[in-house]
């Protein structure tokens, strides 16, 4: 499991304390996505993706001028700071099934 990473400053932040409510919101449901999937922040701008996981696309366009979104190459990159790397979250899920595997085979 991912977890998606707001610190307590989050909401004050310079870039996310002039958003609209449904920029924020759309902003947390683009991490969580990112994060569930282990993208680091790449998200396609495929419309369809976006209307399904997303319940404000609509405000894609504040996101990115906020600064929190970058539009390229078919895709939104996010800012991706406070969240763990894809290679940091599989290494971790390596070393818990190999510590789950040593556990049982001592159990056995």
């Amino acid at each position: 499991m991912t977890w998606t990473r707001l610190s307590d400053d989050f909401v004050d932040r310079p870039k996310v304390l002039g958003l609209s409510d449904a920029a924020f919101r759309t902003h947390v449901e683009a991490l969580v996505w990112c994060n569930r999937q282990l993208t680091d922040g790449v998200l396609p701008a495929d419309p369809a993706l976006l209307g399904r996981i997303l319940s404000h696309p609509e405000a894609i366009p504040e996101l990115v001028a906020a600064g929190l979104w970058v539009h390229a190459e078919g895709t939104y990159i996010l800012d991706w700071v406070d969240q763990e790397q894809a290679a940091d979250v599989m290494e971790r899920r390596r070393k818990q099934r190999e510590r789950q595997q040593r556990f049982r085979q001592r159990k056995a």
